[in-house]
């Protein structure tokens, strides 16, 4: 049985026009959700501020503290909190108290007051 020929490009004519490299596709990552949010929504809270278009947008009580929170949460997730805790001589549930959302007189909760409650920085 006889295969039917079939036109395949020849070595030289692939050498003339070599193909640009292939870039595997970026993976698409999700938008870090706010710590305040419930889980599953990714809309900002009703604490920030939409910056209009011909506006940087402004610095309120409320956009300073949503801030501050979003930075302490990276940070959290950032650190390892059993060589921090090691190192510091606390013990890990101790740090995680003081960096908990919504727990009264927490680090997190004094720094998120300290940051909203600054006035014409």
């Amino acid at each position: 049985m006889k295969r039917a020929q079939t036109s395949s490009p020849s070595p030289d004519a692939a050498a003339a026009s070599p193909k640009p490299p292939v870039t595997p596709p970026k993976k698409k990552t999700k938008s870090p959700m706010s710590p305040m949010s419930p889980k599953g929504t990714n809309s900002p809270s009703s604490a920030s501020v939409p910056a209009s278009p011909s506006s940087n947008g402004t610095w309120t009580p409320a956009s300073r503290a949503e801030f501050m929170d979003r930075i302490i949460a990276a940070g959290y997730r950032a650190v390892d909190l059993d060589a921090l805790a090691d190192e510091m001589g606390f013990n890990k549930k101790q740090l995680v108290n003081q960096l908990t959302p919504g727990r009264q007189g927490s680090l997190r909760d004094k720094a998120v007051k300290a940051v909203s409650a600054e006035q014409g920085r």
